[in-house]
């Protein structure tokens, strides 16, 4: 049976609980018969408890005679006698199967040494809720009949009540419930109270009174719930499923208070960043170190911050810090020129300095990965950036800054206008995804002075586009209405349901346009993420992961828009990750804000919110210059090698007089 999922429709559900995935009605069946058998023993026991009450208060004689029976047959027969006869009333009045009229006539005229020595010559037999007749020359007694009907029945409900009530009560679930591996919520997300657990167990009995019929619900029923389901406002889901939910939800309340203490930090690193360079250019070495210090203890593995910090310590003469802070550079493969930059002047002839250099030196030509050419653009002018995949046609787009156009590369690898160069006012094309449900390409676009026919007009001009990936006819269109402050959509991503994000590095927001929506909404606010830049939504659609260009990964609930920043091991530099995407539970990422370049994997935890291990899979290929975004298709990741968007960018310069060379798209290798 296909899964369902908690709905809103004409219900109030709080809004971590809907999108839960509701139990079978197997898995529900399930587990109330595991319940109902897992009921018997209590059952026994507390029958067995009550009967022993009963016969204790209103017998006492017969009590103790019943437990001496129980505890083995007396040796003499006078005795055994004498104890059957005590027993013999008991046995009248809970109408013991198989017990002979004679002894009832002996009871009954008082002779209870005759009726213990008809007794004498029968089996007594023990048993509870057992209906059976008794064998010949056996009398078997149903100890519940020892109780009062009323009783009886209190006692077996109490049993029932207890358990059900207890087991369901706050975020508990009965023993069947848990082997079924579902759970009762309530529909607000709060935990049931021990009343409204009682209150749910009291429906079962509305259920039973249909004859069954209102089991249909499980089917019929969109939420899957039945008479005491919805007596007590509650949903039966998969156990475990309601845990991340309740997460999320927690994570919308601490959302606040976690960015504003990062926020905080945020600023305090600007203000020693920017304290440092004064005391720089004042050449106050002394201060600038310290104000170097106190940033890199907040950003301890931020490349400016460390290459910083070395030169610091080299102007303070302290060449044993200076070469540590290269060699920690070394490690996490971060190249730094330290022998030509002035600021090491004084220990540029120090072991440790040297020794530390030409480790950074080595990083130039350490050779990781194997990817290599898949498909070369013959235009040196167009300068790609993003690149989308569609396994319908599997066939590849790309996207141009400068030529303002997207290119379709078949599966032959002829390349091909897709979209002309400023059709539909599109003007510089950056991130770019395919929709494979609705067939439609999408693409961010933000216009720039050093784009081919650039206009005054457009200046500031950002909007997203969609194309019909059939035709390339223009099928949306969403514009930014405000050009003030500067926006630049850098990369877009579409979720399984066809929500569009699309992330904006020059107001710090991250936009969305809803499935069927008319305009741009913002979806993550300003002061959340500093540099939103690649990003990729998971493949059920719940979660959105943003790099920040500031060295973080941060994970945004596609439901409730809560933001958490990933964690990570304190060796991995993630600062300057441009375009994301997954894979078999990685982030792949291409990282152009270091040097050298590379292709990174980021392993995520299983529950997504840290980064368990990172490692780069490409670095130092040939034809690598300014890598920017990658696709997955099957196993194999397809990034574009050299965008050459700092060359289109270099002020006072004419692009066609750059050393530009002939776009290459790469093919890497990442999985079997």
């Amino acid at each position: 049976m296909s899964d369902r999922l908690l709905s809103d429709a004409a219900l109030a559900p709080s809004p971590p609980v809907v999108g839960a995935p509701l139990a079978s009605p197997i898995r529900r069946v399930m587990g109330f018969a595991l319940d109902c058998l897992l009921l018997i023993v209590p059952s026994i026991l507390v029958t067995l408890a009550a009967s022993a009450a009963v016969l204790f208060i209103t017998d006492r004689e017969a009590f103790y005679a019943v437990g001496a029976e129980l505890r083995g047959r007396p040796a003499d027969h006078a005795t055994h006698v004498a104890t059957l006869g005590r027993i013999a009333p008991v046995l009248v009045r809970a109408e013991a199967t198989g017990l002979p009229p004679s002894v009832g006539v002996a009871v009954e005229e008082g002779d209870y040494a005759r009726a213990g020595e008809i007794l004498s010559g029968y089996r007594l037999v023990y048993a509870i809720g057992d209906e059976k007749a008794a064998k010949p020359g056996t009398i078997r007694l149903d100890l519940g009949r020892l109780m009062p009907n009323v009783l009886r029945g209190v006692s077996g409900f109490g049993t029932a009540a207890l358990y059900f009530t207890f087991f369901s009560m706050g975020r508990r679930s009965t023993l069947g419930k848990r082997l079924a591996r579902t759970q009762v919520v309530k529909l607000d997300g709060e935990p049931l109270t021990m009343w409204e657990s009682f209150e749910r167990f009291g429906g079962y009995f509305a259920s039973v009174g249909t004859f069954g019929i209102g089991l249909l619900d499980l089917w019929r029923e969109p939420n899957r719930r039945l008479a005491h389901d919805r007596m007590s406002n509650t949903v039966v889901v998969r156990r475990g499923a309601i845990l991340g939910a309740l997460v999320a939800a927690a994570l919308v309340v601490g959302s606040a208070a976690v960015f504003a203490r990062q926020v905080a930090q945020a600023d305090t690193v600007r203000a020693l960043y920017a304290a440092a360079i004064d005391a720089y250019d004042k050449k106050d070495y002394a201060a600038y170190l310290k104000n170097m210090e106190g940033a890199i203890a907040q950003r301890p593995v931020h490349p400016t911050f460390l290459r910083r910090l070395a030169g610091a310590y080299a102007l303070n003469r302290r060449a044993a810090d200076a070469a540590g802070v290269l060699r920690k550079m070394a490690t996490l493969s971060l190249y730094y020129n330290a022998l030509d930059d002035p600021d090491f002047g004084a220990v540029r002839d120090d072991g440790g300095v040297q020794i530390a250099a030409r480790a950074l030196e080595a990083l130039r030509s350490r050779r990781i990965g194997s990817s290599e050419a898949a498909w070369t653009i013959h235009d040196r002018m167009f300068v790609p950036e993003g690149i989308a995949y569609d396994p319908a046609t599997r066939a590849f787009f790309v996207s141009s800054q400068y030529k303002r156009k997207i290119v379709r590369i078949d599966p032959s690898g002829a390349v091909q206008d897709f979209v002309t160069s400023g059709r539909d006012g599109l003007w510089m094309v950056f991130g770019i995804a395919v929709d494979p449900t609705r067939r439609l390409l999408w693409a961010v676009s933000t216009a720039e002075p050093v784009m081919e026919r650039y206009s005054m007009v457009d200046e500031n001009a950002t909007g997203v586009f969609a194309f019909d990936i059939q035709t390339g006819a223009l099928s949306h269109k969403y514009v930014l209405p405000d050009r003030s402050p500067a926006h630049r959509f850098d990369d877009i991503t579409v979720s399984v349901n066809g929500r569009v994000f699309a992330s904006d590095g020059g107001s710090g927001m991250v936009y969305t346009v809803a499935p069927g929506g008319k305009s741009l909404e913002v979806f993550v606010p300003a002061g959340t993420i500093q540099g939103p830049n690649g990003l990729v939504t998971t493949p059920d659609g719940r979660w959105l992961y943003v790099s920040d260009y500031a060295g973080f990964i941060f994970r945004v609930d596609t439901a409730t828009k809560a933001v958490i920043r990933l964690l990570a091991p304190p060796d991995v530099a993630l600062y300057g990750i441009d375009g994301l995407t997954l894979y078999k539970g990685s982030l792949i990422g291409v990282q152009n804000g270091v040097e050298p370049a590379r292709v990174v994997r980021l392993d995520l935890s299983p529950d997504g919110t840290r980064i368990s291990a990172a490692r780069i899979i490409d670095m130092n290929q040939p034809r690598v210059a300014e890598p920017t975004i990658g696709v997955v298709a099957g196993d194999t990741y397809y990034f574009v090698a050299n965008s050459f968007g700092g060359l289109l960018r270099k002020p006072n310069s004419v692009l066609a007089s750059q050393p530009l060379e002939e776009p290459v798209i790469l093919k890497l290798k990442i999985g079997t």
